[in-house]
Parts: structure tokens; sequence; C-alpha cells
């Protein structure tokens, strides 16, 4: 990523098409599916479904040949503005071979997902020098941290965004916060460009040709 010129995608605004694509795991039943459609609705944008949305290959959504061909298609269809995962996962990994950079580069667009989704949003990163949105994942409900950041990110026209610190999570009278724990390892301030999400998704993207530069 070093020389890599970076590719911005341009900002979301309701209205624009999302297509919802199932590059990892499946949801268990149809009904979740057209809950997550109405959850992205639900923001003011349009859906386009994968034509393998629904697909089911045990914990994989579809093969990974359906897999790619959906991502691949959202990119190259110039009706969408924007891809959004149905949820994370296992199997985004396998799908890196078969995805077409060159498609990608040449259609830059917000892809947002998190968890498994990691894999895809590095390697696309780093094989175009698209910005890529570690975000929201279709089948969750927003909580209000989620959807203001989401709108912050990619919807608000603004040069510089502060990302706001999130939300005690279980603080309370006898409770303290268990779950979502921050360790501060360095202190001070930083510059620089910001890459990372899932750990283990890191880790196993590591001594491939997908993995960013660190340097």
């Amino acid at each position: 990523m070093a020389t890599q010129t970076i590719i911005k995608p341009k900002r979301l605004k309701r209205g624009d098409t999302l297509a919802l694509v199932a590059p990892a795991s499946p949801k268990n039943e149809d009904e979740e599916v057209r809950m997550a459609i109405e959850t992205v609705e639900s923001l003011g944008f349009r859906v386009r479904e994968g034509a393998h949305l629904y697909n089911r290959n045990g914990y994989l959504a579809g093969s990974d040949r359906d897999r790619s061909a959906d991502l691949n298609a959202a990119f190259g269809n110039d009706a969408v503005d924007g891809i959004i995962a149905l949820c994370g996962g296992y199997g985004s990994p396998r799908l890196l071979p078969s995805l077409d950079y060159n498609l990608i580069r040449a259609n830059p667009k917000p892809l947002i997902g998190y968890s498994d989704i990691t894999a895809l949003l590095n390697a696309i990163t780093h094989k175009t020098g698209l910005v890529t949105f570690h975000g929201p994942i279709a089948s969750q409900a927003f909580t209000p941290y989620t959807l203001a950041e989401f709108k912050k990110v990619l919807l608000h026209a603004q040069k510089d965004v502060l990302l706001g610190a999130p939300p005690p999570f279980g603080l309370g009278e006898g409770k303290v916060e268990r779950a979502n724990r921050i360790t501060r390892i360095v202190g001070g301030s930083v510059q620089g460009r910001l890459i990372g999400g899932n750990l283990s998704l890191m880790a196993t993207l590591s001594g491939t040709p997908y993995m960013p530069d660190l340097d």
C-alpha cells in the first residue's frame, strides 16, 4: 500500500441502490434475509439482491463461484452505488483468488461489512487502492451509535471525520465492562492510513498476496 494510489468511492445518499450480497455464511431462514433487506431500505436506500443471496451450502452462502460472482457483478453493475454484506461468519477468504480486481478498480464504490468480511475489505484495498469500510452488516439492527457513525462516514459531505468513541456497553451499579474492554498498548497520537478489522482474519491473510502492507 505504500505506493498504491488511494481511490475514494463517492459518498452515498438516500435513494441510492445498495447491492446486498452474502460472501460468507448464510442466514438460516429466508425471513432473516427479508428483514435484512428491510433494514437497508429503512436507511433510505433501494436494495438490489445478489443473484445467490438465498443460497445455502452448509456453513457457506452457496458455492465459492456463486458468491464471488455476486460480488463481481455488484461492482460491475452501473445501477449499484454501494455494496453491503448480509452477514459475516466464514468463507470470505476463499473468494479472494476469484475476485476481478481490475473490474473493482475501474468501478469504485463503497463496500461495507465486518467480521469475516475483513478478508474482502483488506484484499480489495491492497489490490486496487479502493477505500473500503469496516462497518455494519445488513442482518443486524443498527444501534444509535452505529447509525450515527455510518451516516457520518458514508453520507455526510465533510472533509475530515472524527469518529466518536463507542458508548459503554455493560456499565452499571455492580457491573463492569467485560466483553468490549479497550487496552491501550502505546500512548500518544499517530498519523497514517488506518487498516484493520477482525484480528483472526488479519492473521489469516498474513503471508498471502492479499495482506496489506503494514509498514
